[in-house]
This record gives structure tokens, C-alpha cells and sequence, in this order.
């Protein structure tokens, strides 16, 4: 496994678009965490699954913070809250998400 510090930021804006690849694949979910990989999923579960070495010291993690950190600056709301809002939509979790990661990548 790697070291945390050894990822790149394409790295992490690759996880984060394959995250925008499982939830078109499997589907989107609020509230409670799927148990299993394959069931709809929220925007930082759908990371979490795509990193096949997930732990709290892996890609999908670093993944998760670029989410968190982009939901408390242009919502000021955290990010689960922020997808588990009843108003949110698919599109918009899915907008979001590739906004993040474009973000990521204008700065390679």
C-alpha cells in the first residue's frame, strides 16, 4: 500500500471521477451507508469504494477531503449534509463532484 503522501492530485481527481463513474453505474443515495460495495451510494461513499485499499490513510480518504473541504467553502455546510439535503438531486451531487475534480486538474 502506499503512503498517503505518495498520491497525486490526479490521483485524487481520478478517484473522485470514478466516484462520478459508480454512482452513474450502481446509483445515488442519501442518509445511511450502504453496507457493501455495488448498492447506491452518497458522493463520499462512492470514493470510499472506488479505492479498493480504503482506510483512513489511503487515496479515497484524500479523495473525501477535497470533497469535504470544497463543500464548506461553497456551501458552508458539510459535505454528507450537504448531499443528504432532501432538496439535493443526483445532478447536482454529480455536478459537483466533476467541478471538484476539474478544479483539481486546472492545477497540475
Amino acid at each position: 500500500m502506499a503512503n498517503v503522501l505518495d498520491y497525486s492530485d490526479a490521483d485524487i481527481a481520478a478517484t473522485i471521477r470514478s466516484g462520478i463513474d459508480y454512482i452513474n453505474t450502481y446509483g445515488w443515495r442519501q442518509g445511511s451507508i450502504p453496507a457493501k460495495f455495488g448498492q447506491p451510494a452518497c458522493m463520499m461513499q462512492a470514493v470510499r469504494f472506488v479505492d479498493e485499499q480504503y482506510t483512513w490513510w489511503t487515496l479515497g480518504m484524500k479523495a473525501q477531503e477535497r470533497l469535504y473541504y470544497q463543500a464548506q467553502v461553497r456551501f458552508h455546510q458539510h459535505a454528507a449534509e450537504w448531499n443528504d439535503d432532501p432538496q439535493r438531486t443526483k445532478q447536482e451531487v454529480l455536478a459537483f463532484m466533476d467541478s471538484v475534480a476539474t478544479k483539481i486538474e486546472e492545477n497540475l
